[in-house]
């Protein structure tokens, strides 16, 4: 799916899902695309005006592997 299709609602999922998985892979490779993801993720929020939650609270949110992570 592409940015503009999402939902307000899926970026915030997909943001905090690529964030848990990011920091929680073991991987290098794995964490830097999910890094790369929640950047773009970010950006597409921003740029609606959307305000994006504290890092804590994405890792509250997310879910290791979950929708929107690589």
């Amino acid at each position: 799916m592409k940015l503009k299709d999402m939902t307000d609602e899926e970026l915030l999922t997909a943001l905090a899902n690529a964030e848990v998985t990011a920091a929680r892979s073991l991987g290098h490779f794995k964490a830097a695309r999910n890094d790369e993801a929640a950047e773009l993720y970010s950006q597409e929020l921003k740029r609606r005006g959307v305000k994006i939650p504290a890092t804590d609270e994405l890792y509250e949110l997310g879910q290791f592997n979950g929708e929107g992570s690589w």
